[in-house]
């Protein structure tokens, strides 16, 4: 456990407790026993929960992947959405859209009769791309998770089966990128990584 890793998932928090969330549904599917604790807590764990590890090479590769998964494709959605906006369509924090004069936008409509008569788009594209990021920022799964799947499929037992070995030969890439991902969220390095691209993204490559 290191600092950093903590101050991650504070800051990424609700991508941090999706990611324990989706564990948790797994974890039910998959009959896995889980211990109790909060989904973001200051240890190890914190942004997953506490769980005996899968008995199968398939249960093993669906808790390495299946709950990183979910927050991949909610997270790429919510990032785009808002980074193409900011970045790419020159919205900025002081441009102001009046909706007093809505026509056929019932949401927008409805904020008016709440006495609403103006918004700045620029924050509501910032907090998607916020909670983007928070989301694909906890994609990977805990550190015990890939290596139990990692030595089911390419230690002694998965090499035995012939179906098994093509399977996880096929897997290899991905499998590779989700062990490496692991360990650099499990140091907090991941986080960073991110913090440096947005820095870059909207400095450097304006």
């Amino acid at each position: 456990m290191t600092i950093l890793y903590i101050i991650s998932k504070y800051i990424c928090f609700p991508g941090a407790y999706m990611r324990a969330f989706w564990e948790h549904i797994t974890c039910k599917i998959l009959m896995l026993q889980v211990e109790p604790g909060k989904y973001v807590r200051r240890d190890e764990a914190s942004g997953h929960i506490e769980h005996s590890l899968a008995k199968t090479q398939w249960s093993a590769w669906l808790m390495a992947t299946g709950p990183g998964f979910m927050n991949y494709n909610m997270g790429s959605a919510l990032f785009l959405f808002g980074f193409l906006s900011i970045k790419y369509m020159g919205i900025t924090p002081w441009d102001k859209v009046d909706i007093s004069v809505a026509v056929g936008n019932k949401l927008l409509q409805f904020l008016h009769t709440l006495g609403i008569e103006s918004m700045y788009p620029f924050y509501i594209y910032l907090i998607a791309m916020y909670l983007g990021v928070s989301l694909l920022c906890n994609v990977f799964p805990l550190t015990e998770d890939i290596i139990n799947y990692w030595s089911m499929a390419y230690g002694p037992l998965g090499k035995k089966s012939v179906a098994k070995s093509a399977i996880a030969k096929l897997n290899l890439p991905l499998a590779g990128i989700t062990r490496l991902g692991a360990f650099l969220d499990a140091k907090g390095i991941l986080f960073i990584l991110w913090v440096v691209y947005l820095v870059l993204e909207f400095t450097v490559f304006m």
